[in-house]
């Protein structure tokens, strides 16, 4: 469970206006407000609790300890703004699950196949780093050849392949927050080469990361300019 007092994403925020007993909000209030719909809405399919799987729960740990560093270490002038942000991106992965549960599938699993189960539970812990085939082998004692025929046969594709794939649903997530530049979201995700990236991301939505995050702002506000973004 995620507890926090709704003035963490505005000072005028508390627990009656955010229900709507309150309007007095100007635009920019009501675009915070977005962050926090998986907490207040409730409907027949969505009461409020949001199924993660192994990668997503991971990366979830790992902001809210990147979070806690920032809060205990105060670093430099800037780690109030700087850890607002970084919650914020939580809160997109929020955002993310409700409206698309299907980017927290879980992972499958295979009998008497142990250590791809490993290699997929690494891949999917990991992927936000440099990760190589001929890594994984050294790492989980196999021949690199032998490797990469059981994992195609388990999961019907190439490591490099389902390690994209992980890697674009993560950006689709991150990309929820409008304060994480495209720049960042590639850095986070594990790319070096933004051009890349860029490629597999069309490859796999159909449209470029840029589009994607215009069609996130239209959709959450349909006045709102494509041209913006």
């Amino acid at each position: 469970a995620i507890y926090f007092h709704p003035s963490t994403i505005n000072s005028l925020f508390n627990f009656s206006n955010i229900r709507g007993e309150v309007a007095d909000f100007l635009k920019s209030d009501f675009q915070d407000l977005f962050w926090l719909q998986p907490f207040l809405l409730r409907t027949a399919k969505y009461n409020g609790y949001l199924n993660v799987n192994y990668q997503t729960l991971a990366k979830m740990s790992a902001i809210l300890d990147e979070i806690k560093d920032m809060l205990t270490e105060e670093n430099d002038y800037f780690w109030q703004c700087r850890s607002r942000a970084v919650f914020l991106q939580l809160l997109s992965y929020a955002n993310g699950l409700k409206a698309n549960p299907s980017l927290s599938e879980e992972i499958l699993l295979h009998e008497n196949m142990e250590t791809i189960d490993q290699v997929i539970l690494h891949l999917n812990s990991n992927y936000h780093k440099r990760i190589e085939p001929a890594d994984l082998a050294s790492r989980f004692y196999l021949d690199q050849n032998i490797l990469t025929k059981q994992f195609n046969r388990v999961t019907g594709m190439s490591i490099p392949t389902y390690l994209n794939r992980i890697r674009v649903r993560s950006a689709c997530i991150i990309l929820e927050n409008p304060e994480i530049s495209l720049q960042e979201v590639v850095h986070q995700i594990g790319i070096e080469d933004y051009h890349y990236f860029n490629k597999i991301f069309k490859k796999q939505t159909g449209v470029s990361p840029t589009d994607y995050r215009r069609q996130l702002a239209y959709a959450k506000n349909p006045g709102f300019s494509l041209s913006q973004v």
